[in-house]
């Protein structure tokens, strides 16, 4: 009764009994510490989002370097009168400006890039590698078709999706995981027709004739058309600047205008356009610039 008195005469005279005070700065200290990590945790969002946006820039970059280095390589065959090569080369620039027109992007000669020779034709340019160290996008080692036992799985890269958007993110395999085989992974490598060294803007699965294709996120199809070099394909438009595009197509399930959902299935894999074999060539881009597929990807089934 004493200690229960004491208490009541501690607070009707306005003070606090210790173990309240203690309470009382553990519940401060438990704020203080949540108000820290939350600066902590923008801190570290904001320099992730800088981090992102600088790779971007630097993508970007690169990818107008590839398409004036486009523009120089088609007039070099044309002076050269290789019209097959030179061909081949306006096929691809097509397929770039079809693409940009359906994202919204400009893409236009910046630089004028004049090849004088083979040897420039099939050189591999430092800046790009040195671009790809920059962006800490690793270039994996160049494959073409391959057998079988030689075939790779996708490699890993930093560079992933800025935040969860669940169906919204094109971050699934695009294909069921056993027919998920990179045979060809994105970045520099010995053009299959060309026999040059040449930027591959997306990624090849080696997948054999009518494999299901998956829409990699929720959207609306911007493109369904046919180009000599990369056969049928499809593009689709995502949320946040993103797209996918889906190339050498058999057939396509879907057209023009349509809206799909993540995991639907929108064509089967074959071997149309400039292609040695059934594969599908997988593109993820943002604005326009294509970007490593390899840190999107989770196998579905």
């Amino acid at each position: 009764m004493k200690k229960i008195s004491k208490l009541l005469t501690i607070i009707l005279l306005g003070g606090m009994p210790m173990f309240l005070i203690a309470q009382e700065d553990g519940v401060k200290k438990i704020e203080q510490d949540m108000e820290n990590f939350k600066k902590q945790y923008q801190q570290g969002f904001e320099d992730f989002k800088r981090k992102r946006e600088e790779q971007i820039r630097l993508m970007e970059k690169e990818y107008q370097d590839y398409y004036n280095e486009l523009t120089g390589l088609k007039n070099y065959y044309t002076s050269k009168k290789d019209t097959s090569k030179a061909n081949c080369v306006a096929e691809i620039i097509d397929y770039e400006k079809s693409i940009c027109k359906a994202t919204d992007k400009n893409i236009q000669i910046t630089e004028k890039v004049v090849i004088e020779n083979e040897a420039e034709a099939s050189a591999v340019k430092a800046s790009v590698q040195e671009t790809q160290a920059e962006i800490n996008i690793p270039i994996p080692p160049v494959q073409n078709t391959a057998p079988a036992a030689e075939l790779v799985k996708p490699t890993e890269t930093t560079f992933v999706p800025l935040t969860d958007e669940g169906d919204n993110v094109p971050n699934i395999t695009p294909l069921p995981k056993p027919k998920a085989i990179v045979t060809s992974p994105f970045g520099e490598r010995l053009h299959p027709i060309l026999k040059v060294r040449k930027m591959h803007t997306g990624m090849d699965f080696g997948t054999g004739m009518d494999a299901e294709i998956y829409a990699a996120a929720n959207g609306k199809v911007t493109l369904a058309k046919y180009s000599k070099t990369y056969g049928d394909y499809i593009i689709v438009e995502h949320k946040n600047g993103y797209s996918t595009v889906y190339a050498h197509l058999n057939k396509y399930l879907v057209k023009l205008g349509d809206v799909v959902k993540k995991g639907q299935v929108i064509g089967l894999t074959g071997t149309t356009g400039r292609s040695t074999g059934p594969h599908l060539h997988y593109e993820v881009r943002i604005n326009g610039t294509p970007v490593n597929p390899a840190g999107y990807l989770s196998y579905l089934k």
